[in-house]
């Protein structure tokens, strides 16, 4: 979205929200008869992801940039891991205790996946090493050890 900004390309930026605003609404009119929260939790998130999926597309199409397709698609049997172990856990207990079991729950599974599907590469290990030094310090060595795990270093020879 910057990038169409900075280009002085906001005008598709409005209508292409604003379409997307549309599409929220008829998702939300279709899913939230059905399914009530959820189906409006649903229809936003798939709303949210037509937006950032039309913007990146029509982005890569104005600057020639390569988007990184692969890596992409790759995240989706994360979320879709993550979203199969979340319902149950959802229906299983109440809000709030769904909250505390399901947020660390879901957390572990993602990020096995993202393991098992290698999609960070050594440069993402890098850069989620310096976004260390935001954090407290007692958060950093459980940290740098969940980065370790996710994405290892490459042996020295």
């Amino acid at each position: 979205q910057v990038f169409l900004q900075t280009t002085e390309q906001q005008g598709f930026v409005v209508r292409w929200m604003m379409i997307s605003a549309g599409i929220n609404l008829l998702l939300d009119w279709v899913l939230i008869a059905h399914f009530a929260a959820v189906g409006a939790a649903a229809a936003n998130g798939l709303a949210q992801i037509i937006a950032i999926a039309g913007l990146w597309a029509y982005t890569a199409k104005r600057s020639g940039l390569v988007l990184p397709v692969r890596t992409f698609l790759a995240l989706v049997p994360g979320t879709a891991a993550m979203i199969l172990v979340l319902w149950p856990i959802s229906v299983m207990f109440k809000p709030a205790v769904a909250i505390c079991v399901g947020a660390p729950v879901a957390l572990a599974v993602y990020v096995v996946i993202l393991r098992l599907m290698k999609v960070l590469r050594t440069e993402d290990r890098d850069r989620l090493h310096q976004i260390r030094y935001t954090m407290p310090s007692a958060a950093r060595g459980p940290f740098d050890i969940a980065v370790d795990l996710l994405i290892p270093a490459i042996p020295q020879r």
